[in-house]
């Protein structure tokens, strides 16, 4: 729904849009769009009509209902104040790892480690092109913010390593006994 705040779009529109603008910020499809907007529809809150244009196809466009647009603002004020956990993957692993040697464990938290801090490295530059835009300032803050939580998640994979570490080297020396 907040795709059609701005206005009316067409189904690819919006797909495009969810590719383009949302896959960043978090892991998105757009496979179930269509039966979404038609949801929406049911509810009361998109509606839909035909457009041709010149020679194109015939093709579907959806806008917000005045009913969709309160929902939609009320989603997003709500988000703002609601707090959700965050869910890593890495939790679920984490609680299991005491089935799992620590020498099977480092070289992929030393794997995942890496690929935080290219994460890192797009987040900073996107953070930078971003800056300077005013008319992408909320994008930038959203940059930021995931700037932030993933320099979180290096610094603790950088602390679970080194437990991991002394964890094998205190096995290593029990092992010499």
């Amino acid at each position: 729904m907040g795709l059609l705040l701005g206005g009316p779009r067409h189904g690819y529109e919006l797909k495009r849009l969810l590719e383009k603008d949302l896959s960043p910020l978090f892991s998105v499809s757009s496979a179930p769009i269509y039966y979404t907007l038609r949801r929406l529809e049911e509810e009361g809150l998109v509606v839909k009509w035909t457009e041709v244009k010149g020679k194109r196809p015939q093709r579907y466009r959806y806008s917000l209902t005045p009913k969709g647009r309160e929902e939609a603002k009320r989603l997003i004020l709500r988000n703002i104040t609601e707090i959700q956990r965050p869910l890593f993957n890495l939790d679920i692993s984490l609680y299991f790892l005491n089935f799992v040697p620590s020498e099977e464990v480092l070289p992929l938290l030393r794997e995942r480690f890496k690929e935080l801090r290219k994460l890192r490295f797009l987040l900073r530059k996107q953070a930078e092109e971003l800056r300077g835009d005013s008319s992408r300032r909320r994008e930038a803050i959203i940059a930021a913010h995931n700037l932030r939580g993933v320099e979180a998640e290096i610094e603790f994979v950088k602390d679970l390593m080194e437990e991991f570490r002394e964890e094998a080297t205190e096995r290593e020396a029990h092992d010499r006994r």
